[in-house]
């Protein structure tokens, strides 16, 4: 349980890190560029946040299967 945790914290840090880069990218000159690399951060920043809570669905149910 302990690790599923862990996987959490570090995939929402994983993703706000990401934001924060497509965020700096908007602020520095706004260009049509910038626009882009916030919105492939943010998308990327989503799906990478959704793969760890899958695999932390996954290890839970793996866990209980083992407990049984």
């Amino acid at each position: 349980m302990e690790g599923n945790v862990m996987r959490w914290i570090k995939g929402i840090l994983l993703a706000l890190t990401l934001l924060l880069w497509g965020y700096i990218g908007i602020e520095m000159t706004a260009t049509k560029l910038d626009w882009l690399q916030a919105g492939l951060g943010a998308i990327l920043a989503y799906f990478i946040l959704q793969l760890y809570i899958l695999e932390s669905k996954v290890d839970t149910l793996l866990e209980r299967k083992v407990a049984k």
